[in-house]
């Protein structure tokens, strides 16, 4: 249509992927109701339409098929209005649109719980549309109570299941050279998730009008998680940014492919990128700048994705009776079972030597940090006033730093664990050059700080390994030099 034309100029003239997402949206909506006034149910306030999946988050893009559910009060009103419904539908096809579509009464909906997790999830992100607006507080009602009694998460376990399968089929990793936008790592799906699991478990995380929301469900996610300090104001931006790039990209992808196309392959990658006006032909350089950026921001839902997901894998996990043992370690810090934590939070880290010795700790004992030192070192990650040219230089960070490279083990796993929270490439600028540096080359898989860290993780596992390399690795005296090497080669 015409108005498809214009949003698409929108586009390529530099609109945000909100804001495209949104125009596509109403669009959508605005032809519904239309068709809606034509029917016999439109004066019925016992019927409505309700979007799900991405037409329920308001983040249609150019080319994604669309779910909606024709929602009835009762079976009663499903048996009366049947053929007006099939009519309805009918209207849909022959206007072009490729729906997928559901009726169900209330009750079916509350149903979904026990019986079918992807659906459930599409509930829990619908939107109205048009119809009876008693039937939509009947229908908000009606899902809260069964969110407030089912807290038995049975739904978050399977969420939780589903997104690892996932993540394993499409890559654990963000710096993948030719990710998958939605379903890898730091993809869409990532906040997809986050969405299902807390609306599932907290009725607050849906906007102040339920199931009316007029802008971006996981935008909105965001800014309710920085009300509720549940992340800060930086991470909120750097997360927001990251979706609304995601957004911006995956409409270019499907304008390009014209159909749905969510894997940033290779051959096509230098397209998107022009398409996002990153350069032309004459320069390579701009489709590396254009990965680069991609990457940086998949980082940041990814983390946001897996520190909030492992606060709630706690809960689903079978627990012990007893009280986690409490063991205080050097400096400011306390392992409590397995996690690292901070003794007194109303204490600052303030020096790169304390935050890398929570690394160190993390290696040197085994274990994971805790929730609330993640959110902090996240902060420090997007802020640069701790690791000034001085501070980095002192001689007790290099000596912290030195620790871990000399860890009789998980040398790799913090290193990563550092680059993760990005204070590796704080600590050492040289290395921040690095993170997510894409070669537009067919000889490589990874980024290059993903490529080099993995390379230090091959040689640690010599230590176990045997044959000649096994042997000389084993010998070694210093094995931070190799290290060392290994960490700086490509910089």
């Amino acid at each position: 249509t015409s108005e498809s034309a214009i949003i698409f100029q929108e586009h390529r003239a530099g609109a945000d992927g909100f804001a495209v997402a949104a125009r596509l949206t109403s669009l959508v909506d605005a032809t519904l109701t239309e068709l809606w006034k034509t029917t016999a149910l439109f004066h019925r306030d016992d019927f409505a339409v309700v979007a799900l999946g991405g037409y329920g988050r308001f983040e249609l893009c150019p080319h994604s098929d669309f779910d909606l559910m024709i929602l009835a009060k009762d079976e009663k009103a499903k048996r009366t209005g049947a053929e007006a419904i099939q009519r309805f539908l009918h209207s849909l096809w022959d206007a072009g649109f490729t729906i997928g579509h559901s009726v169900r009464a209330v009750q079916d909906c509350v149903n979904l719980y026990e019986t079918d997790i992807d659906s459930w999830a599409s509930i829990l992100e619908s939107r109205f549309v048009c119809g009876g607006v008693p039937l939509r507080e009947q229908y908000a009602d009606a899902v809260f109570r069964t969110i407030r009694k089912k807290f038995d998460l049975v739904f978050v376990r399977a969420i939780i299941v589903g997104m690892d399968e996932r993540h394993e089929k499409y890559g654990n990793s963000v710096k993948l050279l030719e990710p998958n936008m939605k379903n890898s790592a730091g993809g869409l799906r990532d906040l997809h998730n986050l969405l299902w699991v807390y609306r599932s478990t907290d009725t607050e995380y849906f906007s102040e009008s339920p199931f009316l929301n007029s802008e971006s469900s996981c935008r909105l996610m965001l800014d309710t998680f920085q009300q509720k300090n549940v992340i800060s104001k930086e991470e909120q931006n750097a997360v927001t940014n990251g979706l609304g790039f995601l957004l911006r990209a995956r409409h270019e992808m499907h304008y390009f492919a014209k159909t749905i196309h969510d894997s940033l392959d290779f051959p096509i990658q230098r397209e998107i990128a022009m398409g996002l006006g990153y350069g032309d032909d004459q320069e390579l350089k701009y489709v590396e700048k254009y990965m680069r950026e991609y990457f940086l921001h998949a980082r940041s839902i990814f983390r946001l994705n897996q520190r909030l997901v492992n606060h709630f894998r706690k809960s689903i996990e079978p627990t012990s009776w007893k009280k986690p043992k409490e063991q205080i370690l050097h400096g400011q810090f306390v392992a409590r079972g397995d996690e690292l934590l901070r003794r007194n939070t109303a204490v600052e880290l303030s020096t790169p030597a304390e935050i890398l010795d929570a690394f160190y700790l993390c290696g040197a004992h085994s274990l994971t940090l805790g929730h609330s030192l993640q959110g902090t070192l996240v902060s420090i990650g997007q802020t640069t006033s701790l690791f000034n040219h001085q501070s980095i230089a002192t001689e007790e960070a290099a000596t912290v730093f030195l620790k871990i490279l000399r860890m009789e083990a998980n040398v790799a796993s913090i290193l990563t664990m550092m680059n993760d929270f990005d204070v590796l490439g704080k600590y050492l600028p040289e290395w921040g050059e690095l993170v997510a540096f894409f070669q537009h080359s067919v000889y490589h898989y990874y980024t290059a700080d993903a490529h080099t860290l993995i390379a230090i993780g091959h040689a640690e596992r010599l230590s176990g390994g045997k044959g000649v390399l096994a042997e000389v690795y084993r010998s070694l005296p210093k094995k931070e030099i190799l290290f060392l090497a290994l960490l700086l080669h490509d910089v």
